[in-house]
């Protein structure tokens, strides 16, 4: 439940992102370790931490992508768009 608010704070408010000092291999669940490196990848590259970037990543095939399915079942977005935060 802490690991999820964490990452669901990284996603609401990207920029703490690179103020963190979390790094994804401290995370205990193998899905938050997952999503926080994408959540680093993604900056690195300078793109968004949102809802239209998760949602527009090249290897998300018709939402039957492993990762993507993680993403919905630990942070449910609602009809607006917005992550639903624990």
């Amino acid at each position: 439940m802490v690991e999820k608010a964490f990452l669901g704070s990284l996603m609401k408010a990207e920029y703490l992102l690179q103020d963190t000092i979390i790094q994804p291999e401290q995370l205990e669940s193998t899905r938050h370790k997952e999503i926080m490196r994408r959540m680093v990848e993604l900056k690195r590259t300078g793109k968004n931490v949102d809802l239209i970037t998760w949602t527009t990543l090249p290897d998300r095939l018709l939402n039957t992508n492993p990762f993507w399915t993680i993403l919905r079942r630990e942070f449910p977005f609602t009809s607006n768009g917005n992550i639903q935060i624990p």
